[in-house]
């Protein structure tokens, strides 16, 4: 979900609102679309993937049991910017759930189904949301169903045994046979045959299912246009020792498009694709380049008086977990000199760089101070907004 203003095209009604409230000034419902053809010398094909329809299993009750979510859900739900702002609560009634079960594999090594392939970051990411569910509500008892856990990359052993032995997370091998509701209190029921071949039955008050990846319609019919060739799972076809290279010459590949990543992965590969499609236009790099323009820096004198701007960010819950934010903006703004103070959910958003560029110019700050996530990582960024706002970055 996007962290700016956008159109839904299929929901828009054209009543103008979205134009009013974007204050970038993005919405422009007069734009068209237009039909550009462009002359280059490489190509990187990024396309990402879809998710498994959960509805194809219908055994596990996603679409009629409320209380069954997928795990790209749980995510929102979890998320400081989601439906009920980082609370864990469980969709039919709000109620918190004690029992969560994560079914594993929906839509990953099934050949009913069609996919046969292992999706490789849905075991991760079930430890990673059963970790942060029992952070955010300390009496939640997690359990992860699964056919074995593949915690391939580095430090991913490490993370799943620490689940089981920090936070108590259950693993249990088995494939899940069916989930039931119960209609009074919509709890679910998941039987499954445990490794001794007795059949279970355990009552959970959420159930979330871990969905593979997969490459969408759309995408496969974009390669056919182009001319790239596709493996038997609907991924792009590349060699063993050329992971980034496609069938077609000047065209490289990265992501899930490529294969089912997770994103430190997919960031590794991108930087790759990126320096083997510069590689081969190297003679022209630069030819085309624009030297970025800047408004006239104002001076701000030593004798002037300072006129500081403070802007305190949540982080999502990362920041605003731990810390009073709120307190601390009241705070900063009984300071001397702190003339301006603001506290948002993200500060690093494209919407927030346009906040502070304009306090910059309707308070007339000359000192602008950031509290957020390490200057290691984010002070460039900051460091370019106030810049653009004709501020010296060194302010």
């Amino acid at each position: 979900i996007p962290k700016v203003f956008i159109i839904d095209r299929e929901a828009c009604i054209g009543c103008g609102l979205c134009e009013r409230a974007c204050l970038a000034g993005a919405v422009d419902y007069s734009d068209k679309e237009t039909t550009e053809k462009i002359s280059v010398g490489s190509v990187i094909l990024s396309p990402g993937f879809e998710v498994f329809d959960a509805k194809l299993r219908p055994e596990f009750g996603y679409g009629v049991f409320p209380n069954v979510v997928t795990s790209i859900e749980l995510e929102r739900i979890l998320s400081a910017t989601g439906p009920h702002r980082s609370h864990l609560l469980r969709p039919s009634d709000g109620a918190i759930p004690e029992r969560i079960a994560f079914i594993q594999c929906v839509g990953s090594r099934d050949v009913s189904c069609g996919n046969d392939f292992c999706s490789s970051i849905c075991c991760m990411y079930a430890v990673k949301e059963a970790i942060i569910a029992k952070e955010h509500v300390h009496f939640v008892k997690p359990t992860i169903f699964n056919m074995d856990i593949r915690a391939y990359g580095k430090g991913f052993d490490a993370y799943y045994e620490r689940a089981k032995a920090d936070y108590g997370v259950r693993f249990i091998k088995c494939m899940v046979s069916k989930v039931r509701e119960k209609p009074k209190t919509n709890n679910l029921v998941v039987g499954y045959l445990s490794e001794e071949g007795k059949a279970i039955e355990e009552e959970f008050e959420l159930v979330v299912l871990s969905l593979g990846m997969a490459t969408s319609q759309s995408v496969r019919d974009t390669a056919a246009r182009l001319g790239v060739k596709l493996n038997r799972f609907g991924f792009c076809e590349t060699e063993t020792f050329a992971p980034l290279a496609t069938s077609r010459k000047g065209i490289y590949v990265c992501g899930a498009f490529q294969s089912p990543k997770d994103i430190p992965e997919t960031v590794a590969q991108a930087s790759g694709a990126a320096a083997a499609a510069s590689g081969i236009i190297a003679s022209a790099r630069g030819t085309l380049a624009i030297k970025k323009e800047y408004p006239p820096e104002d001076e701000v004198k030593p004798e002037e008086e300072a006129r500081i701007g403070v802007f305190v960010c949540h982080c999502g819950i990362n920041i605003g977990g731990v810390v009073n934010v709120p307190a601390v903006k009241e705070y900063a703004g009984t300071l001397p000199d702190v003339v301006h103070v603001d506290e948002n959910l993200y500060t690093c958003s494209q919407d927030t760089q346009e906040k502070i560029k304009n306090a910059i110019k309707e308070k007339g700050l000359n000192r602008v101070i950031v509290a957020s996530c390490s200057p290691r990582t984010h002070e460039p960024m900051f460091q370019e907004t106030i810049r653009e706002a004709g501020l010296n970055k060194f302010l």
